[in-house]
């Protein structure tokens, strides 16, 4: 929804016209480019490989994981997300 928001709602994206987004590899940022490709926008993306990945590689920055539960529960997941009741990401674990 925040995607959506940000990309159609307040920036008011239209076909044709180019869109620059940060954090390109994130959740967000990877939902964000799919959603302006798909109005026939083109992308340009910023993203976290010479300075961040090299800390991610070394374990100093890890993701953030609230919690993992079987992919059977993806219903009980979203729902989880939806309240934002979770400090971090939901994996879901086949």
């Amino acid at each position: 929804m925040l995607t959506r928001s940000n990309v159609f709602m307040v920036a008011h994206l239209r076909p044709a016209e180019t869109v620059l987004l940060h954090g390109g590899a994130s959740g967000i940022g990877t939902m964000a480019i799919q959603l302006a490709k798909a109005v026939g926008a083109k992308v340009i993306v910023a993203a976290v490989r010479e300075h961040v990945w090299p800390l991610i590689e070394s374990g100093v920055v890890k993701p953030v994981v609230d919690r993992v539960m079987p992919l059977t529960a993806v219903a009980d997941a979203h729902r989880v997300v939806e309240a934002s009741e979770q400090v971090g990401k939901i994996v879901l674990q086949a």
